[in-house]
């Protein structure tokens, strides 16, 4: 099948119960964006899964990555003048930062752009065009970000940024369909959404298209299904969690609906797709979000408890600087100060009630300015990241190689 708008033509016959844990997973995870857009730290909701999602997306596409890199390297760029968030000016901000795997963390940094853009653009019911491939594309590249790396290999005087990225290795011997057909697909409504983006994945890996080899691609395309769909409205949520929790499982969706995708049967046949391992996927997407908010909201109301703030407390500079360290971990007075449109003397003083109750401590220098740490924030993204990736053995592509030669 080279022009998948037939899938829009065929039938398809799912059992009653899979039907039902389709339509379950998909109001569940709608549920939980309406449940947690409106409260007082939105922002910082929203990022933290925002994260989460691009570090799971790099970790099953083989690269390293840490939760305090990650935020290292953001905040750096938030905290220091304006750069241009390229490849070239990422790793040489890593390199500056003295990282110790630099690769990870820029992909990530350049994926969060991708689906930032993703929810802040696509709404319910949008008409995409073909150039939505571009729009991705130039936020997440993974050409440029590879000959970026090579680069600063070699000027490195260190094997700080070591861990080259492993080349996408393109399988699929099917003969690369049309952009616009994948376009017709992807502004149907035919299928659930959860249904939908699980056939996109194979489509996309059969499609041939140069851009869709890289797997962190083809997974912003779940992205855009959800938010046209309008299951996913102001929150992001981390869709990658479920794969790497279990990547064989999710390899296996793939390879199976990719067979399916390649049926030469012209008797109006019914495709045959496997959708359980979406609906794993996006359950485990939605416990996620659920351990996020509260872990969020728990923290907040101890820092609050521990400061004595009361409700008024809350909108002056210190209430303002605990929702900050939620989002960032790491701050600096002078980024604070702009976030919050206080003075510096004022950011400065909420700064040092919070090092005085022992909530946040200084940890170093960046660009001559002192940088202080919530370190309750980091510690525990990084432990809930090593649990949710404890059993992640392999990447993606290795695991399609290993269930058979698509």
């Amino acid at each position: 099948m080279t022009d998948y708008s037939e899938v829009l033509l065929k039938p398809i016959v799912i059992d009653a119960d899979t039907m039902g844990q389709l339509a379950e997973a998909e109001l569940d995870l709608a549920r939980i964006d309406e449940r947690i857009s409106n409260p007082p730290f939105l922002s910082a909701i929203r990022r933290q899964l925002l994260r989460l999602e691009a570090i799971s997306s790099i970790i099953i596409d083989g690269s390293d990555v840490t939760y305090t890199e990650l935020v290292a390297l953001e905040s750096s760029l938030g905290n220091t003048k304006p750069i241009e968030r390229g490849p070239k000016s990422l790793f040489r901000r890593a390199q500056k930062l003295n990282m110790t795997n630099a690769a990870g963390s820029v992909r990530a940094i350049l994926y969060m752009d991708a689906i930032d853009w993703i929810s802040k653009n696509v709404k319910s019911h949008s008409q995409l065009e073909a150039d939505v491939f571009d729009q991705i594309y130039s936020r997440y590249n993974e050409n440029d970000i590879a000959q970026a790396q090579v680069k600063y290999l070699q000027t490195a005087t260190s094997d700080r940024l070591s861990g080259a990225y492993p080349v996408r290795k393109q399988a699929s011997t099917h003969k690369a369909a049309s952009k616009e057909s994948y376009i017709s697909f992807l502004n149907s409504n035919k299928f659930t959404a959860v249904a939908q983006s699980e056939i996109s994945h194979a489509m996309l890996e059969a499609i041939g298209l140069e851009q869709c080899k890289e797997d962190g691609y083809e997974r912003a395309f779940t992205h855009i299904i959800f938010y046209r769909r309008g299951v996913l409205t102001k929150t992001v949520a981390p869709l990658a969690i479920g794969p790497m929790i279990d990547i064989e499982k999710h390899a296996n969706a793939i390879y199976q609906n990719m067979a399916s995708l390649a049926g030469t049967d012209e008797s109006g046949a019914t495709l045959q797709y496997r959708f359980e391992d979406s609906i794993f996927c996006t359950n485990a997407t939605v416990r996620t979000m659920r351990i996020v908010a509260k872990a969020l909201e728990t923290l907040y109301a101890q820092w609050k408890s521990t400061l004595g703030l009361n409700s008024t407390a809350e909108r002056k500079a210190v209430g303002l600087l605990l929702s900050l360290f939620l989002e960032y971990g790491y701050l600096t007075i002078d980024f604070a100060a702009k976030q919050m449109s206080k003075s510096f003397s004022t950011t400065s003083a909420a700064m040092q009630s919070l090092v005085s109750a022992g909530i946040v401590q200084e940890v170093g220098v960046v660009d001559k300015r002192r940088v202080f740490c919530a370190t309750e924030v980091i510690s525990f993204f990084e432990s809930l990241l090593k649990r949710l990736s404890s059993g992640v053995t392999t990447t993606r592509d290795e695991a399609l190689e290993r269930i058979g030669s698509i």
